[in-house]
């Protein structure tokens, strides 16, 4: 097993690398987990001084902007359709536009994200290493059975292309192991968070007495149990002097179904239950992190990728989180000092009556630290010096004849 590279931001530098990260959806709004690790990959290895570049799997709408933070960005249109085989269809115009965007010089380093891996056995002659990124186990997070069978066909019939399988977190790697993965390719390298965009900023003043509780995500009822949550406030609102206010922030562009749920969420006669449909730019983001008190997340199962971007775009804004095991897998919230953890979504209400116990410098300290936990472990720089132990893992592997088939 290629050993886990995190938690390594100290390694020296690499020299200069020619990257290009294809993935799906490349491109805004950026609030799909899948999507904004693709899209920071590229961002952290841009700012650690390599030559970044972004290839999109669009859909059509969406393939207008031509760079994304200054990465240049090109875009292969996919064809809408219901058909099992629509990605794979994308096969020859992916590896066209890989072939197109290495035209001026090597591809030293291909990252896949989200796309059909086949493409890995035709662009292996435009890239020294091709590493495969994995952030979730598709069983695990109760994916259909034809995502299932997608993520095991594509690694069987693929892995004789690609050089490394790089997990986002050690539950997800030691899944795949299980799978019967090759466990001489996995890795771990976490995701990367724009630490420097996501910054907390003064929130608009809001009204005395008022504890303001926001969630991020998808409301479907394995990640958001609404009628639980609702009542577990309404419990928690009894024995409390605060007014509590409840926004629940879902996408829509590329989740319809949330409206769905949006309609069935529970009216309150005592906490204020608000939903809005909205599909977060980066800035909204920061506002809505900034504008919360505290946020929870209260997955019944793993349901995201992993670890939740969700939690940690809130951790780098300062708010502290409370979260249920199944949104802590990989450890991210530290009980009582970067936040809160509660085993299940019966304990929460626990969980929030601790963060209501605590007072205003108390509550501000455990935002700065799990601020500065993300920093450190997510941070642009930490998974930039990763990455490139990665890249030498992999040439010291492919040195010894693993890699090339």
């Amino acid at each position: 097993m290629l050993r886990a590279v995190n938690g390594q931001g100290d390694a020296p530098d690499s020299a200069p690398q020619s990257v290009l990260v294809v993935g799906r959806n490349l491109h805004e709004p950026f609030n799909e987990g899948t999507r904004a690790i693709g899209r920071n990959i590229a961002l952290a290895v841009a700012r650690g001084g390599h030559h970044a570049q972004i290839i999109s799997l669009s859909e059509a709408g969406y393939a207008d902007a031509t760079e994304v933070a200054g990465v240049p960005l090109h875009h292969v249109v996919r064809r809408a359709t219901r058909s099992l085989s629509g990605d794979y269809r994308a096969v020859p115009a992916l590896a066209a536009a890989v072939r197109g965007a290495a035209a001026a010089g090597p591809v030293n380093r291909i990252h896949l994200i989200g796309v059909p891996l086949m493409l890995a056995g035709a662009v292996r002659r435009q890239a020294r290493t091709i590493v495969n990124h994995v952030v979730l186990h598709a069983a695990e997070t109760g994916l259909p059975a034809t995502d299932r069978l997608r993520e095991m066909l594509g690694w069987r019939v693929a892995d004789r292309w690609i050089d490394g399988h790089a997990a986002t977190s050690n539950t997800v790697r030691a899944a795949l192991e299980h799978d019967g993965w090759n466990g001489t390719k996995l890795s771990v390298l976490e995701p990367a968070i724009d630490t420097e965009r996501l910054v907390r900023h003064t929130a608009a003043a809001h009204e005395p007495g008022t504890l303001r509780i926001h969630y991020v995500g998808n409301i479907a009822p394995e990640r958001f149990p609404a009628a639980d949550v609702v009542r577990m406030l309404e419990d928690v609102a009894t024995r409390s002097s605060l007014r509590l206010q409840l926004d629940v922030f879902a996408p829509v562009a590329f989740r319809p179904d949330n409206a769905r749920w949006a309609a069935r969420f529970p009216r309150s006669k005592t906490v204020a239950v608000s939903v809005h449909l909205e599909d977060l730019t980066e800035q909204r983001k920061v506002e809505v992190y900034s504008g919360a008190d505290a946020a929870i997340y209260p997955f019944t199962r793993p349901v995201a990728v992993e670890p939740p971007l969700t939690v940690l775009e809130t951790m780098a804004c300062g708010t502290v989180p409370i979260v249920t095991a199944p949104a802590n897998r990989s450890a991210i919230v530290e009980d009582g000092r970067t936040g809160f953890t509660c085993q299940d979504r019966a304990a929460l209400g626990t969980a929030l009556e601790r963060f209501v116990g605590l007072s205003s410098v108390e509550r501000a300290a455990m935002g700065h630290a799990a601020r500065d936990a993300v920093v450190r472990r997510f941070g642009f720089g930490s998974i930039a010096s990763n990455t490139e132990l990665l890249w030498r893992g992999l040439d010291a592997a492919g040195g010894r004849g693993r890699r090339r088939r």
